[in-house]
């Protein structure tokens, strides 16, 4: 399958971050998603702000950018919760310039990044397995992970858990989870969504305790290349400060930033 253009892999990247919003809506109900044109406005069923109560653009010929903010409000104002407003700095300078205005208090941004082709797998110590989470104790050992790990971000345990409460919600075809052990000892993960084309990687995680290890470079090695080797067109992700150096290591390339603004709930 041939390579996408630059402007293609852009569509693409945020097609698959677009997809990830929803996913979290259909794994955690009760929930709503609403499209209006060239708008995505997704809740879950949580209270949270992130990627689950979130407004984010799609497709290049956006809406305006006060207008995102007005179809925001009148979303999320029934529902009586806080949210981000997600902006694409390849498409997004009056959303940007919106929110500023707004003066919505500025969450920072994450590096969209893509990959085209295979990478060479890392070498696991004796012991060091990596396999699909396919039961609910597998399920239950990533949520695990990923609880302690994104502690950090910050996002606190008990809102991970219950995004990953669900396990059959999100143990699909097109969402393949992974966990990295050693001796059967859980200690890291991620998470591979497949759509248009092409896959994402979300939920890289490693144990605090297991961490200078190269597990987090090992496990997203391995979902990578099970990406390209199964036929997407290109893998791409939304790197943290702690992942990014990684990534760019292994092969990960900068096509664009995703920054967030943070709205508190309606008074």
């Amino acid at each position: 399958m041939s390579k996408p253009s630059d402007e293609e892999l852009l569509l693409l990247a945020d097609a698959n971050l677009s997809e990830f919003h929803r996913e979290h809506v259909r794994w955690l109900p009760p929930g709503s998603i609403l499209e209006p044109t060239d708008l995505l406005l997704s809740a879950a069923g949580t209270r949270a702000p992130g990627p689950w109560n979130s407004a984010l653009r799609l497709g290049p010929r956006a809406a305006v950018g006060a207008q995102v903010l007005e179809s925001a409000a009148r979303f999320f104002e029934p529902l009586q919760r806080a949210y981000l407003i997600f902006t694409r700095a390849h498409l997004d300078a009056d959303l940007d310039r919106a929110c500023e205005r707004a003066g919505l208090a500025y969450m920072g941004d994450n590096p969209g990044m893509a990959l085209l082709q295979p990478v060479a797998a890392a070498a696991l110590a004796d012991g060091v397995t990596i396999e699909r989470v396919s039961s609910a104790a597998a399920a239950s050992s990533f949520a695990d992970v990923m609880a302690e790990a994104y502690e950090e971000l910050p996002l606190t345990p008990a809102v991970t858990r219950k995004l990953l409460s669900q396990p059959a919600r999100w143990i699909q075809p097109h969402c393949e989870a992974f966990l990295l052990c050693e001796r059967q000892q859980p200690l890291a993960g991620a998470l591979l969504l497949w759509s248009h084309g092409i896959a994402g990687v979300y939920w890289v995680g490693t144990l605090r305790a297991a961490r200078g290890r190269g597990y987090a470079d090992a496990i997203t090695r391995f979902v990578s290349n099970r990406a390209l080797e199964g036929g997407a067109r290109a893998v791409v992700l939304q790197a943290s400060r702690a992942g990014e150096p990684i990534y760019r290591r292994m092969g990960y390339e900068e096509i664009t930033r995703y920054r967030r603004y943070f709205v508190p709930k309606a008074e």
